[in-house]
């Protein structure tokens, strides 16, 4: 019998990458999760803009949605680490892989207790900041409810991600479709505003739900104290820097500290 049983495709090459060619400094160091986010997605609103008609453009360009909303958990979540102490005395116990304590500085030692999280998934981001922090996002009703419309877009970046954005029977029946086959993921431009919506929705309100949950706990367990001291002060701008935009941070110039430590500045007084 012959050896010889043809060639069913083109000979493959060597390749070997150079993955210097593949990296950049970080520009996005100094910013807060919120406003990195913001600024990022206003550049995807802009691209898809630009290519309105060419649905696997816009199918990329929701890759890049999806990866944009895990990177503002990734920053929030190691920010809050760093910075808040109720989320410390949590963490703790926590094990830190040598190859994470290695990389990072001991400033950024937080993010290693990230690396592995995956947040495109409604579930997890839950579950991930219920492990991390020890708040319960789903007490608001807002963050709730936004997690379900991005567990649909989580669907779909799942289809474009692993499968070049052909939808499979699971797929299909959690996004509410029945006897459909031979479909694939390709967003309009119209629906792809839609998709930014829904992420700006969920970063929003989770943004918030947690700069006013970590400060109320905070308060509680007289790690801010509100006594209008200079340290205080400064903690409190830290926290804020964490959550606020910086728009909005110079705006407030130490306003809404001055409100929440007035009551107490006068008690003490009387």
């Amino acid at each position: 019998m012959s050896s010889n049983f043809g060639t069913p495709n083109s000979s493959e090459q060597h390749q070997n990458l150079n993955v210097n060619r593949c990296i950049e400094d970080d520009g996005g160091n100094g910013k807060s999760a919120i406003d990195f986010f913001e600024i990022h997605l206003k550049q995807l609103i802009r691209f898809s803009a630009q290519h309105q008609r060419e649905r696997e453009v816009i199918r990329l360009a929701l890759l890049g949605l999806v990866s944009l909303t895990e990177n503002y958990f990734r920053i929030i979540l190691s920010d809050i680490l760093r910075l808040c102490p109720a989320s410390h005395d949590l963490c703790a116990k926590m094990d830190v892989k040598f190859s994470s304590a290695h990389y990072y500085s001991a400033s950024a030692i937080s993010r290693s207790l990230v690396d592995g999280c995956v947040f495109s998934n409604s579930v997890t981001i839950s579950e991930e900041t219920k492990r991390l922090t020890g708040l319960n996002v789903l007490d608001s009703v807002s963050v709730k409810n936004a997690l379900g419309e991005f567990h649909k877009v989580c669907i779909l970046r799942h289809a474009a991600v692993h499968s070049f954005g052909r939808l499979g029977g699971k797929n299909a029946t959690e996004l509410g479709l029945r006897q459909t086959v031979n479909v694939m993921v390709a967003p309009s431009y119209e629906a792809f505003d839609e998709i930014c919506g829904i992420c700006q929705n969920l970063v929003r309100s989770y943004n918030s739900f947690m700069w006013k949950a970590c400060i109320a706990r905070l308060g509680a367990k007289g790690y801010l104290k509100f006594d209008d001291s200079s340290t205080d002060r400064a903690f409190f701008r830290e926290m804020q820097a964490v959550f606020w935009e910086d728009a909005r941070l110079e705006e407030d110039a130490g306003g809404i500290y001055r409100e929440l430590s007035a009551p107490l500045i006068e008690a003490a007084a009387v």
